[in-house]
């Protein structure tokens, strides 16, 4: 995921892509609606939502 773009939408999803101009490859539902996004020094994504915090990383390639 390093480098792609993470968008946080209204509906509680966090929808990933590696390419702006393609659909995304992924879409993550969340309890609640992400208040923060932050990428990690390895390329994870760190999404907190309430008093949560998910750590996303990439699996396999």
């Amino acid at each position: 995921m390093s480098g792609g773009i993470a968008v946080a939408v209204a509906d509680r999803t966090v929808l990933l892509w590696d390419d702006p101009e393609r659909p995304p490859h992924a879409g993550i539902v969340f309890p609640m609606v992400p208040n923060a996004l932050a990428w990690g020094p390895e390329g994870e994504l760190a999404v907190g939502f309430g008093r949560d915090v998910a750590v996303l990383r990439r699996s396999g390639g």
